[in-house]
């Protein structure tokens, strides 16, 4: 069980993650976790630097959102502005539960396999992306704000991190 939490690649920030890398594996979708992951928790602002990510992504990835928010109008207006589908799902559809991956592939097209998950949380974007069978890659939460039973668990999750003996990098600061 604690292997499926290791992610297979870790990176500073979303857009240290090397696109020509990512196509080199073979990846041609990608699905992206909003919430601290592409912006601060409850927000809908993405920085200039992850948006550059974003927009040369869709150059050539497949991409789109899955979050397991229950803001959906949120979450919407986000996909929209990024020109990205976005998806959020809940109860046994939510992340690391099998139902929203599922989605996330018929919106990009692509294979587990030709996939890649990114997000900030081992327990829901690298569990789930790695049962699923997509390549998975964690990053350091953008803001120290964040849902309250997710700020209960990012004790374990470094704790699990640390005993697989991944590098936990520094998160950035708030406003990058």
């Amino acid at each position: 069980m604690l292997d499926n939490c290791r992610p297979d690649l870790i990176v500073s920030r979303m857009e240290d993650l090397d696109q020509d890398d990512l196509w080199d594996r073979g990846i041609r979708g990608i699905v992206l976790d909003l919430d601290n992951t592409l912006c601060f928790w409850g927000g809908t602002e993405v920085s200039p630097g992850r948006r550059a990510w974003v927009e040369r992504a869709k150059e050539r990835f497949a991409v789109c959102i899955l979050s397991n928010t229950y803001k959906s109008r949120r979450l919407r207006r986000v996909g929209e502005d990024l020109g990205l589908p976005a998806l959020a799902r809940w109860g046994l559809g939510r992340k690391p539960y099998r139902g929203g991956f599922r989605a996330a592939l018929k919106l990009t097209g692509t294979r587990p396999e030709a996939t890649v998950m990114i997000g900030d949380q081992v327990f829901a974007d690298v569990l789930g992306g790695n049962r699923y069978g997509m390549l998975t890659v964690w990053v350091p939460k953008i803001s120290a704000h964040e849902f309250i039973s997710t700020r209960l668990v990012r004790g374990l999750e470094r704790f699990v991190l640390r005993r697989l003996g991944c590098a936990i990098p520094a998160p950035p600061s708030e406003g990058t």
